[in-house]
């Protein structure tokens, strides 16, 4: 099965849905939640390319997107079918983005794992990323109204 890698500025409607699916995808076989912003995605400017979308047969089994915030560094989240990993999929696509942001004068990606990723944790050891720190989400609430 071949793969296809596609750097693209800005999601149309139907790519931001299929990030959308894959996230639920990924999330219900991981048991975790993915860190990958959608409203951000929503709302890129279309300055950079800052999306990496990796299909097989038309069909998205891989997503890496950059989230740009200042010149030192980008933070990076992504996902893999379960069906797909192993394959090198996310190695491209981090190739592609570190290429970008090199192209771009960013020196290092900050790469977000989820605590519960096995498969997060198991790529940041295989490239030998150092574990920096550990960031917390807090919700007030669907309400809005304190606890």
């Amino acid at each position: 099965m071949g793969y296809e890698i596609v750097a693209i500025k800005s999601l149309t409607a139907a790519q931001l849905e299929e990030v959308n699916q894959l996230a639920v995808i990924c999330n219900g076989h991981d048991g975790i939640a993915l860190k990958i912003n959608p409203n951000m995605l929503e709302q890129r400017s279309g300055e950079h390319t800052e999306d990496f979308l990796c299909y097989a047969d038309n069909k998205l089994v891989g997503y890496l997107g950059l989230y740009v915030f200042h010149a030192k560094e980008a933070e990076v989240s992504g996902m893999v079918h379960p069906d797909h990993r192993r394959k090198g999929i996310f190695t491209g696509l981090q190739h592609r983005a570190k290429a970008e942001c090199r192209k771009r004068g960013i020196p290092a990606l900050l790469f977000i794992v989820q605590q519960k990723s096995q498969a997060g944790a198991a790529y940041q050891k295989r490239i030998g990323a150092p574990y920096e720190y550990s960031e917390y989400w807090m919700d007030l609430g669907k309400s809005g109204e304190k606890p």
